[in-house]
């Protein structure tokens, strides 16, 4: 029972448990979904996190400000993408997200604002061991395509020494933080502050979204996505990732807008 995308993480793990079959546990896949547990987790295995806190009702966000100050980042709690995420920068944003009722639902965190470039991880570990980690750098925040505008990422020079520390965060994230399976996928997304140090934002045990998967494969020759399906079945042949090409490739999104079409070429009508 395999599963790619964010909602379906707790859902096969839960067939799992029915069925009786290896993977994922649900307890292990609620580190990788509560946001709260990841965290804490984490902090608690010496990796850097944002500060933090459960919203439960209004005080709890407010004396978090009071403590940490603005801006803040309100979340849910086991969200996917950027659903639901805000940036409360100013007494107004506090009091728009509190007259919602969101403070009350239990469903959200709140934690400190990161400032710097956020970077995203992507790979692929099987039998216990990396087969590939793929580091790109956002261009923009993941905030900034709800809010209408393109996002993308490139890929990292692999000799470089920012990704050499990225791959060091990862595995110590992935192999001595979190309990990650043996054979998985994983998507991670870090900061890199303006002082130089990286902090974990999330990080999930599936397949990145959008093209990511097409992006390293275009990168690296390695189909994360049909590697993992691969090794499940026993059907995997290994790949060092230390041999990989260094092939440069990146992606960008654009998000779709209302208008209206007032004209087209007319090739465009044709093949229509």
């Amino acid at each position: 029972m395999l599963s790619f995308s964010e909602v379906d993480v707790s859902r096969a793990a839960r067939i799992r448990k029915h069925l009786g079959l290896a993977g994922q546990t649900i307890e292990d896949g609620e580190l990788f979904r509560n946001k709260m547990l990841m965290k804490r987790r984490a902090w608690e295995r010496g990796v850097a996190v944002p500060r933090f806190a459960q919203v439960t009702c209004p005080a709890d966000l407010l004396d978090f400000i009071s403590a940490n100050g603005l801006p803040v980042v309100v979340k849910p709690y086991d969200g996917r993408g950027s659903a639901g995420v805000e940036i409360l920068e100013s007494e107004k944003d506090i009091r728009t997200f509190l007259a919602r009722g969101s403070s009350t639902s239990k469903g959200f965190t709140v934690e400190e604002f990161v400032p710097g470039d956020m970077y995203r991880v992507d790979g692929l570990y099987v039998h216990g061991s990396p087969v590939i980690i793929h580091a790109g750098r956002y261009l923009k925040d993941c905030l900034a395509f709800i809010q209408g505008e393109t996002i993308g990422t490139h890929g990292l020079d692999q000799g470089s020494p920012l990704n050499r520390r990225i791959e060091t965060f990862t595995r110590h994230l992935l192999e001595r933080a979190l309990p990650f399976p043996k054979t998985s996928i994983f998507h991670l997304q870090i900061f890199l502050t303006p002082d130089d140090r990286l902090v974990l934002c999330e990080v999930a045990s599936r397949l990145g979204g959008g093209v990511i998967n097409e992006e390293v494969r275009l990168a690296t020759g390695i189909d994360i996505k049909m590697s993992y399906v691969k090794a499940c079945v026993g059907a995997y042949e290994e790949v060092g990732v230390n041999n990989l090409p260094p092939v440069p490739a990146g992606r960008i999104i654009i998000p779709p807008r209302r208008g209206t079409l007032r004209r087209a070429p007319a090739g465009a009508r044709e093949n229509a």
